[in-house]
């Protein structure tokens, strides 16, 4: 079955192959096991080489994927210390496979685990993170503007 629950990873690596051939190739084709991508044209080509691909996700499938496929990691509201070890678990992965440690880059975000002080961000980047998204959670214009000048407020100063 096409949509099977327990085939979602392999479906997805295969839309990656068919991403980064479209991408890449000059005359992209593909023939996977989920997607059939005749010859075909695809222009523009992204002006970026290569096309940095991030995964997310924190299963033992999610970060195996990563490591053999991944240009970057974004892990999603989660405390530093399980941070720090999805990606030492991500960085063996990546050894596995021949991989650079550095060669996936980092990155997290939330939404319910919001670092609030700078300290909170150097927390994160002591686990590997190298970005983190703040996210803002107001329905209005007036309320993002309001999260936005906290922010700033708490992470560069006044």
């Amino acid at each position: 079955d096409f949509f099977a629950w327990a085939e979602r990873g392999r479906r997805a690596e295969d839309y990656v192959a068919v991403i980064r051939t479209l991408w890449n190739d000059p005359d992209p084709a593909f023939s996977g096991r989920f997607y059939t991508l005749p010859a075909c044209r695809q222009l523009p080509k992204p002006v970026q080489k290569p096309l940095p691909l991030w995964f997310g996700g924190w299963t033992d499938a999610a970060l195996d994927r990563t490591a053999r496929l991944g240009d970057g990691w974004y892990g999603f509201d989660m405390p530093p210390d399980a941070v720090a070890a999805h990606v030492k678990h991500l960085r063996q992965l990546l050894a596995k496979y021949g991989r650079a440690a550095d060669s996936v880059r980092i990155a997290c975000g939330a939404y319910a685990l919001m670092p609030s002080k700078p300290a909170d961000l150097d927390a994160y980047a002591q686990a590997g993170v190298a970005r983190f998204v703040l996210s803002l959670t107001a329905r209005d214009r007036a309320g993002m503007l309001a999260q936005l000048e906290d922010h700033a407020r708490n992470f560069i100063g006044e």
